[in-house]
């Protein structure tokens, strides 16, 4: 999963520049049933380290990871370990408000931002004009950002405005359509 790879190099990255944060282990197996295999992992290293504080955080790079760890931090009453994630669904989003886990952040992009966005560039390719990569800007999802009570993923947009934000330079034709199709 070349994606994964990516973000977990720049997690090496990261806590290379930051000394401070220590790694007290990695879990998490890519297979068809990837969150049921992490909740075990996970539930093995809260077993390992039961006393509050042994685990302060847990960083996921992919919503099945985030799910697994999720459950077994619900089953095992951990809501002392807070939880970062690089990837969010609508089936990840309801933890925010489930006060057996300490779900913190999510940093991800919208769904349907990128297929608009990847509309818009096969447009541009097919109208013959070469672009570059696309790249859609992820938005940081905080705990803090959300309303007390429970919101949809469509939703989402309304407290975290970044959610739906695609700043890519369009040529005017693409703007002209895109005005056009609002009306």
């Amino acid at each position: 999963y070349a994606p994964l790879d990516r973000r977990l190099a720049a997690v090496d990255e990261f806590v290379a520049d930051n000394p401070g944060i220590e790694i007290v282990t990695q879990t998490g197996t890519v297979s068809g049933n990837a969150a049921l295999d992490t909740a075990a992992q996970v539930a093995a290293l809260l077993s390992a380290n039961p006393v509050d504080g042994d685990v302060q955080a847990i960083w996921s790079h992919w919503n099945e990871f985030t799910r697994g760890a999720m459950t077994a931090l619900s089953d095992a009453g951990r809501s002392d370990v807070a939880v970062y994630t690089v990837d969010l669904t609508d089936q990840e989003l309801p933890f925010f408000w489930d006060e057996t886990v300490d779900f913190r952040a999510a940093s991800a992009t919208n769904p349907a931002t990128i297929g608009r966005s990847q509309v818009r560039l096969a447009w541009v390719k097919a109208a013959g004009n070469e672009e570059g990569n696309l790249l859609v800007e992820p938005a940081l999802i905080t705990k803090a950002d959300l309303p007390d009570e429970e919101i949809s993923f469509v939703e989402l947009v309304e407290y975290v405005p970044a959610w739906n934000a695609d700043d890519s330079t369009w040529p005017a034709w693409i703007k002209s359509l895109h005005e056009r199709s609002a009306q």
